[in-house]
């Protein structure tokens, strides 16, 4: 009599295991899922401000340098560039990318921004 009760008992706690498991995993694949689409659209955003500031510095940067006696840009050209690189990347990257950002960081302004100090500086 024992026996008849154990087993349906164990049948029981084995099925719920296997569907907190199964539950956990779900979780884990989904999780993992979304932090990798965020990491992308994290690169595919770095990739863009990379290409627009390099652009912007071989064409408006150097026609301000040109203007200038001195041959360098002033404070308000450096701010007007980098407005136009945070302008012409939020431009040009997709909906789609700006959403997956959307679940890494909260302002994707202060990302771009942040992105387009790098590029120059590591342009020095």
């Amino acid at each position: 009599m024992g026996l008849e009760l154990l087993i349906p008992i164990l049948g029981t706690i084995l099925t719920m295991a296997t569907s907190w498991g199964l539950a956990e995993l779900s979780k884990w694949v989904a999780s993992r899922t979304k932090n990798e689409n965020a990491a992308a659209a994290m690169k595919h955003i770095a990739l863009t401000t990379e290409t627009v500031v390099k652009g912007l510095t071989q064409s408006v940067a150097k026609y301000y340098k040109e203007q200038n006696v001195d041959g360098k840009l002033n404070k308000d050209q450096r701010d007007a560039l980098k407005n136009m690189a945070i302008a012409k990347v939020k431009a040009q990257v997709p909906l789609s990318v700006k959403a997956l950002s959307a679940l890494a960081i909260d302002s994707l302004d202060d990302l771009i921004s942040s992105q387009v100090e790098r590029v120059i500086h590591d342009g020095k």
